[in-house]
């Protein structure tokens, strides 16, 4: 089966796990439906009564959710599932995409290091125009083992139960990773141009926005866009304190995207949004979503006051 039909089967089990969650919702008390995708919801409900989606007791997300899902409110209640499912999909090929874009890397850096060498030694016109073709190869020039398994590793997550469920529930996670996904792939386009770099940068920052982790992966980013290998941690200082100019374009579509929508948010809905989408992460207590071995003992006695020296 090829991997276009194998993207049509993986949506097919996204809508009908939609629909699914629609009788479950309506017959039992145990909810389809993530709790965080009423939230968001209701959020939607305030911009589109030209309100602010922060009026909505715990919405503490980006005020971009809310805007995806205003369909919600004037087409269809999943509606909002159906996008959360097609960005889900998305990471599928994205994942495709990049393993190729990797793949074709290493051919072009191995064929071309070993063609280098001939043609300085011979300027056979044939071997030139073979170093060019490598250049310019597709996805067609790579061996068939190799887009098998960048296909396999698509099917993975395409077909993994965990994602679909989280997707068709309503949790909006698959933007953020999405946009993650979106910026590696840009990184490592063949073109090596400042404009890919920006666009990648650009993605990484509206990551950000969406979700505070992908700020983690930013020096690694940055240290990637390196011309040369980062062996010894004085080529490391130096990558940063002297920037090339990739590193220079994937700051600055970073900056700019964090800086504009955390910008005009601001302008829209003040500190608060501030504060509610951003710096609450830092400063929350979460008894329920963590992987402390400690987890139950600190949310029994999260009503509580303790001494520090029972918090140690």
């Amino acid at each position: 089966m090829s991997f276009k039909k194998h993207l049509i089967t993986s949506t097919l089990i996204r809508v009908f796990l939609i629909y699914y969650g629609e009788v479950q919702d309506s017959l039992s008390d145990v909810q389809y439906t993530d709790v965080d995708y009423r939230v968001v919801t209701d959020g939607a409900n305030h911009v589109l009564a030209l309100g602010s989606p922060f009026k909505r007791h715990t919405y503490r997300y980006t005020p971009f959710l809310a805007y995806l899902v205003l369909p919600n409110l004037l087409v269809h209640p999943s509606f909002g599932k159906f996008i959360f499912s097609l960005f889900d999909i998305l990471i599928g090929v994205l994942i495709k995409w990049i393993l190729l874009n990797c793949y074709r890397s290493n051919k072009i850096s191995i064929e071309t290091k070993l063609l280098k060498l001939e043609t300085l030694n011979n300027r056979n016109k044939y071997l030139i125009k073979r170093r060019n073709e490598i250049l310019n190869s597709n996805n067609e020039a790579l061996p068939p083992k190799y887009i098998r398994m960048a296909e396999l590793s698509a099917y993975c997550w395409l077909y993994n139960p965990l994602t679909m469920i989280i997707a068709t529930r309503g949790n909006g996670d698959c933007v953020s990773c999405s946009l993650v996904l979106l910026s590696i792939y840009f990184q490592l386009k063949n073109e090596q141009t400042n404009v890919q770099y920006f666009i990648a940068g650009l993605f990484l920052g509206l990551s950000i926005h969406f979700r505070l982790y992908p700020i983690g992966f930013c020096l690694a980013f940055y240290l990637a866009t390196q011309n040369r290998s980062l062996e010894k941690w004085n080529d490391i200082v130096r990558s940063i304190l002297k920037p090339n100019t990739k590193q220079i374009s994937l700051v600055l579509g970073t900056v700019v995207a964090l800086g504009s929508t955390t910008a005009l948010f601001y302008w829209l809905y003040g500190y608060q949004f501030l504060y509610e989408s951003m710096l609450y992460h830092l400063v929350r207590k979460d008894t329920r979503h963590n992987f402390s071995l400690y987890f139950y003992l600190q949310y029994l006695s999260s009503t509580f006051d303790v001494t520090i020296l029972e918090k140690n």
